[in-house]
C-alpha cells in the first residue's frame, strides 16, 4: 500500500513525470457513494520529490493567500475568499502585463 494523498480542489500535478503517482482514484463516502474528491495513490518507497515539493507549494499558497484575504492591509475579509485573492493578485506588486 502506498501513501495516499487527499484533495479535491481539482489541482493535479499534471507535469510531473517519472515520479512515483500511481493513480488518481475517486474516494465515495462508503454509505451513500457520494463522490467525495480524489485521491493521489503513491508507490511506497519510490522517490516522489517533485509531487512533494507541489504539495508544500499549495500548502504555502493557501496558508499565504488565507493572511492575506483576512489581514486588515489587503482585503480585511472575514475568511479565504480564492476568486477574490486571484483577483487581487491580478494586480498591484504581484501582476505585470506582458507586451
Amino acid at each position: 500500500m502506498g501513501a495516499v494523498i487527499h484533495g479535491n480542489s481539482g489541482r493535479h500535478p499534471a507535469n510531473i513525470t517519472g515520479e512515483a503517482i500511481h493513480a488518481k482514484v475517486e474516494r465515495r463516502d462508503s454509505q451513500t457513494n457520494q463522490f467525495r474528491g480524489y485521491v493521489w495513490k503513491l508507490d511506497f518507497g519510490k522517490p516522489n520529490h517533485a509531487f512533494d515539493t507541489y504539495v508544500y507549494n499549495l500548502a504555502a499558497l493557501e496558508i499565504f493567500a488565507e493572511d492575506f484575504c483576512k489581514s486588515l492591509d489587503s482585503l480585511g475579509l472575514d475568511a479565504l475568499n480564492w476568486d477574490a485573492f486571484w483577483e487581487a493578485a491580478r494586480t498591484g506588486v504581484f501582476y505585470e502585463e506582458r507586451t
